[in-house]
């Protein structure tokens, strides 16, 4: 009688483990199934909009040379900065304002600004080099940019 006992608890266990380990793998068939649903139908959505957009693309081939801020920037055209990109520090005088970049006339590289607070306060800087004529600051690697109500530096030190 015991024998019997344990023998059908045994069936139920492995019943019950069995419905369970099912129940779990239709779950994840169906979350699977709602995330595919969605990508494909964000790529369909995309694939659309590529093919009829409904704004004209900016145009990458002329750059903006006005005084007005591109795109709500604060700055435009003539004022002077200080750019923080990825890599490297640059200040110099707006002369361009593209889509994908900036170009700095009166620019040096910054190599070593000191106390980065100091600097923008009182335009010391302990280690700058000149650029020869303009330099041009890729958008996409810009982290952040400043005023500069300073004299831009004029010698390489």
């Amino acid at each position: 009688m015991v024998v019997v006992a344990v023998a059908v608890a045994v069936v139920v266990v492995v019943v019950v483990a069995v419905v369970v380990a099912v129940a779990v793998v239709v779950a994840v068939a169906a979350v699977v199934a709602v995330v595919v649903v969605v990508f494909v139908a964000v790529g369909l959505r995309k694939v659309h909009e590529m093919k009829n957009p409904t704004k004209k693309p900016v145009s990458s081939s002329k750059p903006v040379s006005s005084s007005k801020p591109f795109a709500g920037l604060p700055f435009g055209v003539g004022d002077a900065v200080l750019i923080r990109t990825v890599t490297m520090i640059q200040v110099g005088r707006v002369r361009t304002i593209g889509p994908d970049f900036i170009v700095l006339d009166d620019a040096s590289w910054v190599a070593d600004t000191g106390r980065f607070g100091e600097c923008l306060a009182s335009g010391s800087m302990n280690e700058v080099e000149r650029c020869p004529a303009w330099c041009m600051v890729g958008r996409g690697a810009i982290v952040d940019m400043f005023p500069w109500q300073h004299p831009l530096p004029q010698v390489t030190k």
